[in-house]
């Protein structure tokens, strides 16, 4: 019947549909107009002005082949895309030339000069949105993990032996004549000779990572063949531009160049410690757990044993016998402020307290009460804490542990 489109497509299906026209075989001598329908899963970047004139010629077309009578044939595709569709190739993109649409729309009108039924509710294509920067945002596959944010390109500066005194340990850096500073000082002079890595953000940007091999790890855990990461730290306004992410994909890339197993890190909600969040991010899993609340994760370059913590964590803190036991190191150099808080905190509260200094990595791997390794206090045989503790804090954080 003319007017009446084939497979079972009306006019107002067709305008209500979310789809669009593309180029379709020239318009045969018979008068009967023919078009294809392909499914709008993407846009072309650039081409959306282009596709939106195109779809509104084609569905012009349209109403006016109907209201001229001429017989309607809407032929789908042999199959449907998948979704999501893959992004077309540039030899798959729309034509230039002039489509069968607006060639109707040339010349019919000369042929047969009706006034044209418009205008016609045609449904408008979404604008691609534009960032900052000019990008148009892809849409992103259901379940697909969030890519990392890029930061602008900031010179890394490796610390080595050479240039340690002049450069620094980013830490405690304003208060270079102090106990803590210079313990550091030394403590990075001995390691680096054990593969010590120390990388810190350059171009006025705040923030650092240090790590080194597993077998000389100052974190309580078994990661032969591992890099264990001890501080991953940005702060100030260094933060939210991707540079945590720039320092941790160079200690991985670090890792895969010297052929190690992985990387592995102890991580805490508390003071000192980096959090899950960007290694979950990266891939890590969690391989160990060990108390308070530190977890142990760690990303695999190939098939090997997973790193753990040791498991006997009461045994070691019963070792220290009565009264307060303050553990340090020299590897932070805020640890002698530590240690007079926490001490002081004791004298007032009564407590016998004494301090014991493991001075190297085997001593910290087999005395230290904690995960952390390079501080901790130990009250009455029980682990009272790891980090910094104001003398305020101490008589509340007591009350907590006598009535656990």
């Amino acid at each position: 019947m003319p007017g009446r489109p084939v497979l079972g497509h009306s006019p107002r299906d067709l305008l209500k549909s979310r789809r669009r026209f593309v180029d379709g075989p020239a318009l045969p001598a018979s008068k009967v107009f023919t078009m294809s329908l392909e499914q709008d899963v993407h846009h072309v970047p650039g081409s959306s002005t282009e596709l939106a004139r195109e779809r509104a010629l084609a569905l012009a077309a349209l109403a006016l082949a109907l209201a001229l009578g001429l017989d309607v044939d809407l032929a789908k595709p042999e199959a449907e895309p998948e979704w999501p569709c893959p992004r077309p190739r540039p030899s798959q993109r729309p034509s230039q030339r002039p489509s069968p649409p607006l060639l109707l729309l040339l010349l019919l009108p000369q042929l047969l000069p009706l006034p044209l039924p418009l205008p016609l509710p045609l449904p408008l294509l979404p604008r691609p949105q534009r960032p900052r920067g000019g990008q148009v945002t892809q849409h992103r596959r259901s379940g697909e993990i969030p890519s990392m944010p890029q930061p602008r390109a900031v010179e890394l500066v490796e610390i080595t032996r050479d240039n340690v005194d002049r450069l620094g340990v980013f830490c405690c850096m304003s208060k270079r004549k102090s106990p803590g500073y210079q313990d550091k000082l030394a403590w990075c002079h001995e390691r680096f000779g054990e593969g010590l890595r120390l990388k810190l953000l350059g171009d006025r940007q705040r923030g650092f990572i240090e790590y080194g091999p597993g077998e000389h790890a100052w974190r309580v855990l078994q990661a032969k063949g591992y890099l264990v990461i001890h501080c991953l730290w940005v702060v100030g306004k260094s933060k939210g531009q991707g540079h945590g992410a720039a320092l941790l994909q160079h200690c991985l890339d670090d890792g895969r160049k010297s052929k190690h197993k992985g990387v592995a890190v102890v991580t805490s909600e508390g003071t000192w410690l980096p959090s899950r969040a960007i290694f979950e991010r990266f891939g890590f899993e969690l391989v160990d757990q060990a108390p308070p609340g530190f977890e142990l994760w760690a990303l695999r370059f190939k098939r090997s044993r997973k790193p753990k913590f040791p498991t006997d964590w009461e045994a070691r803190a019963k070792r220290f016998g009565k009264g307060l036991t303050v553990v340090t190191t020299s590897q932070g150099p805020y640890h002698p402020g530590e240690v007079d808080a926490a001490i002081q905190g004791a004298t007032e509260q009564g407590i016998d307290a004494r301090v014991v200094k493991l001075v190297d990595q085997a001593e910290v791997q087999a005395r230290s009460p904690s995960a952390f390794g390079t501080f901790g206090m130990v009250l009455d045989g029980k682990l009272f804490g790891y980090s910094y503790l104001l003398k305020k804090d101490f008589p509340k954080r007591l009350a907590e542990l006598r009535a656990g």
